[in-house]
This record gives C-alpha cells, sequence and structure tokens, in this order.
C-alpha cells in the first residue's frame, strides 16, 4: 500500500538524514503513471560509504504524482483536499514538519523553480584499492610523452547511471549503485576533454567525444566522527575512513560549459585539462592528461 511505503520512510527519518530528494520521473522512463522518484540519503551514506560499506544505502522508492484521494489514508492523509493537495504536497508536508527540527526540508527538483536544472547520463568509477598520495598521483598524469604515461590504479567501473547537479551535491543513480557527494566530501575536480585519434574526421589530428571528471572523495561522516573519536563499529572499533579517487565519465560534450560553470559557482577548484586516446572505447590512451590550451 501507498500509506505503507510513505510510513516507512517517515520511520527512517531521523536527524542523521543527509538529504530528502525528490525526482522528476527520467525522461527515457517507460512507465505508464508519470510517478516521482523519491531519494532519501542517510548521514552515514555519503561520500564513498555507499561503495565501501554494505550498510547504510540510500533508500529510493516512487510516489505518485496525481491528485490527494482516498487512497491516502491514516494520519498522514488526514485532512487532504484533493482540489488543493497532491500526494507529493502531503508526502513534503510530513516530511518537512519531521526534518524541520534539524533546519532541513525537502529538495524538490520537481517544481517550478526547479525546472531546467543540470543533470545527464554518465558513468561512474573508481579506483579498487586507496592511493596514498592521491594529489601526487594526480599530478603525475600531467604528462604528454606517452612513454611516460603512469600505471594507474585499477579502476572498478559501474553501468552508465544519471548524475545530478545539486546545489547541496552530485547524486548519481544507476541500476546497481547509488552515490551522494556533498560538496563538503570533494574540493578539487578535474574536468578532461577526453580525444579519440580513433574518431577524427579526415584533416583532424583528433575528436573531441566528451567530457570525463575526477576527484578525491572520502566519507564526511566517518571522517567527522574519528576526530571526535566518537566512531565505532559493532565490534566496537573505530572504522577507518575510505578515501578513493571517483570519476564521473562520458559525459556528454554539449553540457562542458555548464558543468564547469557548476562547479566554479559553488567555489570547487577546477582543473581543466585534456587527454588523447588512440581509441577511448577501448580505453587505449595515447598521453597523459595535460592542461588544457
Amino acid at each position: 500500500m501507498i500509506v505503507f511505503r510513505l510510513h516507512v520512510a517517515m520511520s527512517r527519518l531521523t536527524r542523521f538524514e543527509e538529504q530528502v530528494i525528490v525526482l522528476p520521473q527520467h525522461p527515457t522512463s517507460t512507465a505508464k503513471n508519470p510517478d516521482h522518484q523519491v531519494i532519501i540519503v542517510p548521514t552515514a551514506a555519503t561520500g564513498l560509504s555507499t561503495i565501501t560499506r554494505k550498510y547504510p544505502q540510500i533508500i529510493s522508492f516512487y510516489w505518485p504524482d496525481k491528485k490527494a484521494d482516498g487512497k491516502l489514508q491514516g494520519r498522514l492523509g488526514e485532512g487532504a483536499d484533493p482540489k488543493q493537495n497532491t500526494y507529493l504536497s502531503v508526502f513534503k508536508n510530513a516530511v518537512n514538519e519531521r526534518l524541520a527540527h534539524y533546519q532541513k526540508t525537502v529538495i524538490d527538483l520537481t517544481c517550478e523553480e526547479q525546472k531546467g536544472f543540470l543533470h545527464c547520463d554518465a558513468a561512474l568509477s573508481y579506483t579498487k584499492e586507496d592511493v596514498e598520495n592521491k594529489a601526487n598521483f594526480l599530478g603525475k598524469l600531467f604528462t604528454r610523452p606517452s612513454s611516460n604515461i603512469p600505471t594507474a590504479p585499477v579502476l572498478i567501473n559501474l553501468p552508465t547511471g544519471h548524475l545530478y547537479f545539486l546545489d547541496t551535491g552530485l547524486l548519481f543513480l544507476s541500476v546497481s549503485t547509488r552515490v551522494y557527494l556533498p560538496k563538503k566530501s570533494f574540493s578539487t575536480v578535474y574536468s578532461i576533454i577526453v580525444k579519440d585519434i580513433a574518431r577524427a574526421k579526415k584533416g583532424e589530428a583528433s575528436a573531441a567525444v566528451c567530457l570525463d571528471t575526477c576527484m578525491s572523495v572520502g566519507e564526511p561522516f566517518f571522517e567527522s566522527k574519528i576526530s571526535d573519536g566518537k566512531a565505532t563499529d559493532s565490534g566496537g572499533q573505530v572504522p577507518t575512513p575510505a578515501s578513493l579517487i571517483l570519476g564521473f565519465t562520458r559525459i556528454p560534450l554539449r553540457l562542458i560549459n555548464e558543468v564547469e560553470q557548476y562547479f566554479k559557482k559553488h567555489e570547487i577548484e577546477l582543473c581543466e585539462c585534456e587527454q588523447i586516446f588512440y581509441d577511448y572505447d577501448k580505453d587505449q590512451p595515447c598521453t597523459g592528461w595535460s592542461p588544457r590550451l
């Protein structure tokens, strides 16, 4: 029942919820009913935590996009006026009431004011193991001679999903993985224009095919607990926060200005780079990263 789904979600809302986000149905969805997608992000599931830990995970469910009716029963539906209220307005009112004490509100990306927000298809990848000196590793990628291309850590490549650029951070959703990066979980982004010799037209040295981004990301919740000396797992030990290099790749090249303006607007350091591949689809690099000319 619809009431049960909301009741379960409401029972999970505490001061440890980082964000509650409502998304419009994905444009490519073939669903007959245009339901909204609700995302609940526990604070302990921010940054890398949904990748490196089994629990907690980001919660996702669908919520009807229609006028309030008799099926919206119980306390949450009491007083709902079908002429004025929708399933979404009742949900938001109930959740905002719970979040008000913690100075938070639902982020509603379905409302008129949010139309045109930046989002796109993208792929997610990350290093298999921690890179001890990430600044040094990233710096070494600035090299032109192909013979000097560094051996990068093994990457885990995940299926393509959808990337949302929110005022509060980055949200990535795919069938198997959900990741939310609050802005405090990263401070520098490498924005890399990918050029591909295999796709170049006659007379061109290489063709720009997409935009890749790369950043060093941690686990904000566990990092803060470590600094406070309060984080423990079920065995009473202090868990060590992970810190990996994560990338959102294959971003459409047409969005390069909007993506880079997003990071600049939110005062995130942006390093503008380019990289040439013999064949990008086969992961055959021709050069390392170099400053964009």
